[in-house]
């Protein structure tokens, strides 16, 4: 996937960023979950790329929390698309759970990284367990390239 951001705009030129890197390298795989209701008051918006836990009680999931003790500090997969869920709703997503991802293009929530340990395992390695390969550089092509 790619993203634009218009970084400047006077009404006759704009300057446009364009992020063409991808997060899914190879042979993803994904399964449709559903995540926790949003019970804020406040719409809440989860980006593609954001690592995910499950919470054991619900089967719901979340943004992978470390410092949890409810399930949701284990990764179960990577968000796959932008998601908006307005206040009191639940919404259906799709998550990688197997394949190729690009490490720079993951997202945590607060301080977490790849090398943070969770039951002395990082991040990392969880996600490989998984079936999650991370790997350490950029991908630009997708698969309508030439």
């Amino acid at each position: 996937m790619s993203s634009q951001s218009v970084v400047f705009n006077n009404g006759q030129q704009a300057h446009v960023t364009t992020e063409t890197s991808q997060i899914f390298l190879w042979n993803r795989r994904s399964v449709k979950v559903a995540l926790l209701n949003n019970s804020s008051y406040n719409a809440v918006q989860y980006r593609e790329g954001q690592v995910m836990g499950r919470i054991s009680a619900t089967g719901k999931v979340i943004p992978l929390r470390s410092w949890a003790t409810d399930g949701s500090q284990n990764p179960c997969g990577i968000l796959i698309g932008t998601t908006l869920i307005d206040a009191g709703e639940e919404a259906e997503v799709f998550l990688c759970d197997d394949g190729d991802v690009s490490s720079s293009r993951l997202i945590f929530q607060g301080p977490d990284t790849l090398n943070t340990p969770v039951g002395g395992i990082q991040l990392r390695d969880q996600l490989k367990r998984l079936g999650v390969k991370v790997i350490d550089s950029v991908e630009m092509t997708g698969y309508d390239n030439a």
